[in-house]
């Protein structure tokens, strides 16, 4: 039985519109010669459509045209009015077009079902195994984000797209829904909480500020649905991050230059002088603090409880809190505790009212 998600909780993108026009004129760049039967959304919304596929490239141009269709905003889609959408959605989230060999038929796999899960709303096309594959395919291609920082790079409008969905649209619920459903598999905890990694992990420096409040809205909408049961795991990811603060250490790109040229000359025998090198690394804001903090500011003080218990099992040696997380009570390991509650103090101090209590006992010297 498939599985629904609060119909208050999906809410369509405020700037479909404007996103869409972008993403339908690359679209048709990329699309090739176009037969009359492609346009005509009855007829590309189908298994039969997509089947009839020739070859990769011809595979890739009905993928694109499907993906077209489903973002035409002279044609709203609905599911009822298209009875072969719903054969289509259960087509493309098997092997066959998840996990094909071609990255770009990968790709547009993964857009044409985001934008099926926008038209099935509020309830999910898919059943719950289909669901998860759909959404460990997604996450890889998600993550490509992290390494295009600029609409001129080559797909960076998709991945951006896909950003875009998880925050406004918000189909990240779906899998929470299956972690409370599914509650003896693991498999959707699993999956949630690599979506939750590669949301921390996808923004660059070089992004625009829109990623990170896309990335920390979308996390954000899944710690407020856990509400006050959210998983170990999940907190694990958020408060790593926290704790790791606002600046990073990274490799100084001046120093890997000059380490470069200095070698070249060596290499042709030429005695240099010895110059005074740049440090091999400099500070940086770090753009994955950057995104959990948002996101606990945007839920504020519905994460209080489960962040409270979370840390104050780390004081008192909980297994359960224990055995599932990175975060350290030892001051000299990374991360710690004592660094997650100074960093979360700047973001939201009232989070920290039950935990007080506990620090407060740990920093009392005993009597003599």
């Amino acid at each position: 039985e498939t599985t629904s998600f609060p119909p208050s909780k999906i809410t369509p993108s405020n700037n479909k519109k404007e996103v869409g026009l972008i993403l339908q004129a690359l679209t048709m760049s990329n699309a090739g010669t176009r037969s009359h039967s492609d346009n005509d959304p009855s007829r590309v919304l189908t298994c039969n459509y997509l089947e009839k596929n020739s070859s990769k490239k011809d595979l890739l141009r009905r993928l694109r045209t499907i993906f077209e269709a489903l973002r035409d905003e002279d044609e709203e889609i609905e599911k009822d009015d298209y009875p072969g959408l719903g054969g289509l959605a259960d087509l493309l989230v098997t092997n066959t077009f998840l996990k094909h060999k071609d990255k770009e038929v990968r790709l547009y796999t993964v857009l044409s079902c985001v934008e099926i899960f926008y038209v099935f709303a509020p309830e999910p096309p898919f059943d719950e195994q289909e669901t998860i594959a759909f959404f460990g395919q997604m996450v890889r291609q998600l993550g490509n984000l992290a390494h295009c920082t600029s609409p001129q790079q080559q797909n960076y409008l998709h991945y951006f797209h896909l950003l875009e969905q998880l925050s406004t649209v918000r189909i990240g619920l779906v899998l929470v829904e299956l972690c409370r459903t599914m509650e003896d598999n693991q498999e959707p905890l699993d999956s949630l909480v690599e979506l939750v990694h590669t949301l921390l992990g996808l923004v660059h420096i070089d992004h625009a500020q829109e990623v990170v409040n896309y990335a920390a809205s979308a996390i954000a909408s899944i710690l407020e649905e856990f509400d006050a049961t959210i998983p170990t795991p999940i907190l694990d990811e958020v408060l790593t991050c926290i704790a790791a603060g606002p600046v990073v250490m990274v490799t100084n790109p001046a120093a890997v230059e000059a380490a470069a040229k200095l070698s070249a000359k060596l290499k042709k025998g030429q005695n240099s002088t010895p110059e005074k090198m740049p440090p091999s690394q400099i500070q940086q804001s770090n753009p994955s603090y950057l995104v959990a903090a948002n996101a606990i500011r945007k839920v504020g003080e519905k994460v209080a409880s489960p962040i409270s218990t979370f840390l104050n099992g780390l004081w008192n040696g909980d297994p359960l809190i224990c055995d599932y997380t990175s975060i350290s009570t030892d001051g000299d390991s990374t991360p710690n505790v004592w660094a997650t509650i100074y960093e979360l103090h700047k973001i939201a101090p009232p989070i920290l009212t039950t935990v007080i209590g506990n620090v407060a006992a740990s920093l009392t010297a005993p009597q003599e």
